[in-house]
């Protein structure tokens, strides 16, 4: 099993997209070298980057002021109510 691994090794890989179904390696890959390779890839962490507070602020700040700007406030458009109201 050893000297298996050590060959594994030594084989040559090619990168593919996951498209043809192959995770990487020759194209004689055996179903277990596959799903080990999948588990290797599925324990690699992800990291989601954080958004920075003041950021996030300049955001929000950013899409009230170009809501009021186009005058839609909660969701809803106000100058056809203020327009209404007046009749």
């Amino acid at each position: 099993m050893l000297l298996f691994s050590a060959m594994a090794l030594l084989r040559p890989w090619r990168f593919s997209s996951l498209a043809d179904g192959s995770f990487g390696g020759d194209a004689s890959s055996s179903g277990s070298e596959k799903i080990a390779v999948a588990l290797v890839f599925e324990r690699l962490p992800v990291l989601i980057p954080k958004t920075d507070p003041v950021v996030y602020a300049f955001q929000e700040l950013s899409l009230q002021v170009s809501m009021e700007a186009a005058g839609i406030i909660g969701g809803t458009l106000m100058r056809s109510w203020g327009k209404a109201k007046a009749r």
